[in-house]
């Protein structure tokens, strides 16, 4: 049992070493500006950066990614577990959290800390968390994890919360900034087709 608990760890400590490293050495890129809308579009916020958009009668999921530069990055929510978490997965997770909590207080700003502090979050079962993280990083401008980060969130609203529309719109982001992605053209096609 307590080697399933050390999967655990070194999967998370894993994923934190390849982003960190994906981001140190991936190429910065532009953002393309949204389509502009007509005067009989209407836009319902679905929260994370997106929006339903209706014109003419047609839905439409568009995702806002144009976000001001330089967003304000929020509180480090409190670390809580699911029901039925291990002690020692708590016990790893705790660790890792206090590591990161106290790094973002000297560079809140850093998106990798926040695509990590995510992940801990999705595992601990604590899903409000961890949108919070990654829709920072979603609309942290022109960073090359925002697609990370739509990609996470598409794939939470989609396989654990069960929030379809949310999970298109996210992959619908990701795919915007990573039209090749194919686990992302996937999600994106089985959300549309749970709704």
């Amino acid at each position: 049992m307590q080697t399933k608990h050390y999967v655990w760890l070194a999967v998370v400590v894993g994923l934190a070493v390849g982003i960190g490293g994906w981001l140190l050495f991936t190429p910065k890129t532009a953002v393309a500006p949204a389509s502009s809308m007509t005067a009989s579009t209407t836009i319902i916020d679905l929260g994370n950066g997106t929006q339903l958009v209706t014109t003419g009668g047609a839905k439409i999921i568009e995702t806002d990614i144009l976000v001001p530069a330089a967003p304000k990055p929020p509180a480090v929510p409190a670390l809580a577990f699911a029901a039925g978490t291990s002690a020692d997965l708590q016990a790893a997770l705790q660790s890792q959290y206090k590591t990161l909590a106290v790094q973002l207080k000297t560079a809140p700003t850093r998106v990798d800390l926040w695509l990590q502090l995510g992940i801990i979050y999705k595992i601990a079962g604590q899903y409000p968390a961890a949108v919070t993280a990654w829709t920072y990083v979603a609309h942290s401008g022109s960073s090359p994890s925002n697609y990370v980060a739509y990609g996470n969130l598409g794939d939470l609203y989609l396989n654990f919360t069960r929030e379809y529309q949310k999970a298109e719109a996210s992959y619908r982001g990701a795919l915007k900034l990573q039209p090749s992605n194919a686990d992302y053209q996937a999600g994106l096609k089985a959300a549309q087709a749970a709704q």
